[in-house]
């Protein structure tokens, strides 16, 4: 992959499918939706998300991650993002 796909609003050389069950999948799939993603579900069939950009990544792990982890423990990560020091 180049590196210039690893940078928001660059495309990669193929798309990526993922692929998401449970009852949550229709949520996220209605928000990545929103968000100008292609995601598809149909009863009894998993969500499937394509994500060809990096920042499509970014967001659909974002929307993802949101409904797998308690908001504490989301509220807690946000809190040590803003906590560290950058380097360089």
């Amino acid at each position: 992959m180049p590196c210039e796909s690893f940078f928001p609003g660059t495309e990669t050389t193929a798309p990526l499918q993922i692929e998401l069950t449970g009852p949550e999948r229709w949520t996220i799939g209605d928000r990545l939706r929103q968000l100008g993603m292609t995601a598809t579900c149909t009863m009894g069939e998993p969500l499937r998300i394509e994500v060809s950009t990096a920042q499509a990544a970014v967001q659909c792990w974002a929307v993802v991650r949101s409904y797998q982890v308690e908001r504490s423990q989301l509220a807690d990560w946000l809190e040590g993002c803003f906590r560290m020091s950058v380097s360089k």
